[in-house]
């Protein structure tokens, strides 16, 4: 509780003012339910991870940002959101830089929307119609840490590789448990595999044209 207050209070008075971050604070400890910050729940861990996420991605500070999102996500599933905020906060700062790939924002879709499929597969093996047996919890479990580990460490951002995500898009190959979810659903057998073939006959005539993809 005591990380969260003083991580809420540094980032509102980075965002506002100091007045603005003593009000936040006292706000946040003074809900009705705000005592359960004290006691033995994760609310009071994930508020201190999820702020000190937020805080260094608006200071910019992409590999602190992304360790504390990791352990956040580890902390709560609904950790996996501050990708959304990751990779927005990149474009906003990042995204008119031009690149290897010719546009940055094509390079960082293609590296986020890889990172955004496999953690919506990941988090389908858990929970809802697409669950797994209680048995087979060991695939997406490993998948989850799969990705957990890949996102953890975004790449140091220079004016020749400004994409965090480098290289999601390859290294996603390595979390099978989600392309073992996306077999068993053959319902989407078709429109899976024109998507997939589709933009691997684009990165393909790319990368054979000496073009950089991941």
């Amino acid at each position: 509780m005591l990380a969260a207050l003083i991580l809420l209070y540094r980032l509102t008075d980075l965002e506002f003012d100091r007045a603005t971050a003593g009000r936040t604070t006292f706000y946040l400890i003074a809900f009705p339910t705000g005592f359960y910050l004290t006691a033995a729940y994760n609310e009071g861990l994930f508020i201190a991870l999820l702020v000190a996420c937020v805080y260094c991605l608006r200071r910019g500070h992409w590999w602190w940002a992304g360790s504390a999102g990791a352990l956040a996500a580890a902390t709560r599933s609904a950790g996996i959101l501050l990708l959304l905020a990751f990779a927005y906060e990149y474009i906003r700062t990042h995204g008119r830089t031009s690149g290897a790939f010719g546009d940055v924002r094509v390079h960082n879709l293609l590296e986020l929307g890889t990172v955004l499929l496999l953690a919506t597969l990941t988090v389908l093996m858990f929970t809802g119609p697409w669950q797994v047996r209680r048995d087979q919890l060991v695939l997406p479990l490993l998948g989850a840490g799969l990705l957990l580990f890949m996102v953890s460490f975004p790449s140091r951002l220079t004016d020749d590789v400004p994409y965090p995500l480098l290289p999601a898009s390859r290294i996603g190959l390595e979390i099978f448990p989600a392309f073992m979810l996306l077999g068993s659903r053959a319902t989407i057998d078709r429109t899976a595999l024109a998507l997939f073939l589709t933009v691997q006959g684009i990165l393909v005539a790319r990368f054979l044209h000496a073009g950089w993809v991941a």
